[in-house]
């Protein structure tokens, strides 16, 4: 049976002898900067592998995944180190966790990315008692959910005999952004000057363009 950690808010240590998968799965209806910035620690670590997994659908502000697709495209294209890029893997979610089989080859761990999002609990400063095991009654009720959540791909990795590692840190956040101000800003016709304080700042201005003009066809709501 492969093993499960949690790892809450503290870069993962990772093990040189060991292959990597980062599984970073998300709707990104539209994606912006901060799913991008999600990734980029990973960047700079050559045995890992990313694995982005796009639930998107046309029922999450409308925009369609096709169009989520080329935006991601674009920012991986434009935005991430060549000698990254040939390491990350794009797919539009088919089966849930059975999506990810064909990208365990020579895998030993797979990191679960995720944000944590939900729980505001994250002290500050010097916490007492009383917030201390309120933070640690959070967590582990959200690990229980997780494993609850998350059966099908424990059990996908143990016939494999690889460990899953949720990494589970505050949401990076460069600005106040978020897709629903995205969509919101371009429906009340927000300018590409306004616009691209949602992208990243490494996008060129013809790709912002292009991604603005995709989006404003689109029936956002």
């Amino acid at each position: 049976m492969s093993d499960v950690q949690f790892h809450w808010n503290r870069r993962f240590s990772f093990d040189p002898d060991q292959k990597y998968l980062v599984y970073f799965r998300g709707c990104f209806c539209p994606c912006h900067k901060n799913h991008l910035a999600q990734i980029e620690p990973y960047y700079d670590v050559p045995n890992v592998n990313i694995f982005i997994s796009q639930m998107g659908s046309e029922h999450r502000h409308g925009v369609p995944a096709r169009v989520n697709r080329k935006i991601w495209k674009s920012y991986i294209k434009h935005c991430v180190p060549a000698e990254c890029r040939q390491r990350i893997r794009l797919e539009q979610m088919q089966d849930g966790a059975a999506d990810i089989k064909p990208h365990l080859d020579g895998i030993h761990r797979v990191l679960y990315v995720m944000g944590n999002e939900k729980e505001h609990l994250m002290e500050h400063g010097n916490p007492g008692p009383d917030q201390i095991r309120r933070l640690k009654k959070a967590r582990r009720k959200r690990e229980h959910h997780l494993r609850q959540q998350r059966e099908r791909l424990v059990r996908i990795l143990a016939k494999r005999h690889i460990g899953l590692d949720f990494v589970i840190d505050d949401r990076v956040m460069k600005g106040k952004v978020s897709a629903t101000q995205f969509v919101a800003a371009i429906r009340r016709g927000a300018t590409v000057e306004e616009l691209s304080t949602f992208m990243p700042d490494a996008l060129p201005l013809k790709q912002r363009q292009k991604i603005i003009s995709r989006l404003r066809k689109c029936r956002l709501h």
